[in-house]
């Protein structure tokens, strides 16, 4: 676990992927990648039920058109980071639009997996911005028209782009992993002790 937390922190302070260096979407988690292109501003989505620091929010996801694409057809969903929710949930945050060619710089990653109680089905022509739970590649690419890479390119704190950025978290940590170990293997040295003790004592 602490090699593999290692390499992904490296991947992060490693130079940037380019668009045509993926090749396979397999073993690209947590690199760096910078893309040219263009924000397609009428096909917002929200990511709901996203809490940070203990407050629910939205993730806003906004689909980018990369510029000389090989994949020509292909878009990017970039995850420019977390809004708060008011309280009123039928106000939805106002995002503004980002006219004209961009370069943007972010984190390869996969989407958040929630507890989604009842999925509700994607309408064929729905209206934007498309508030959803989770994110689905394959439905998105019918609803869009558009084939899309199957992750998300995490915005940071420095892009100009972003709200919000939590960080960047590469699942349970070594030293959790460690605390558990110390936990079980102590109770099983404690059980060991008493079935010895148990058992070599002499009885009448």
């Amino acid at each position: 676990k602490i090699q593999l937390q290692t390499e992904l922190e490296n991947r992060i302070t490693s130079p940037p992927l380019k668009i045509e260096d993926i090749k396979s979407e397999n073993n690209i988690r947590f690199h760096r990648l910078q893309v040219k292109g263009e924000f397609l501003n009428t096909d917002q989505i929200l990511l709901d039920n996203q809490i940070f620091q203990g407050q629910a929010g939205y993730h806003i996801i906004t689909p980018l058109y990369p510029e000389n694409s090989e994949d020509i057809a292909k878009i990017l969903l970039i995850d420019r980071g977390w809004v708060p929710i008011e309280e009123d949930r039928s106000n939805i945050p106002s995002i503004k639009p980002i006219q004209g060619t961009v370069t943007i710089t972010g984190i390869i990653n996969q989407p958040p997996q929630p507890l989604v109680l009842e999925e509700t089905p994607l309408a064929k022509h729905p209206i934007f911005p498309l508030l959803l739970q989770t994110i689905d590649f394959k439905k998105l690419e019918t609803v869009l028209d558009h084939s899309i890479f199957p992750f998300l390119v995490q915005l940071q704190a420095e892009s100009p782009y972003a709200y919000t950025t939590p960080p960047i978290t590469f699942g349970v940590p070594a030293n959790r992993h460690l605390g558990y170990a110390v936990q079980w293997f102590t109770m099983a040295i404690i059980s060991l002790l008493y079935y010895f003790g148990i058992n070599t004592r002499r009885h009448s």
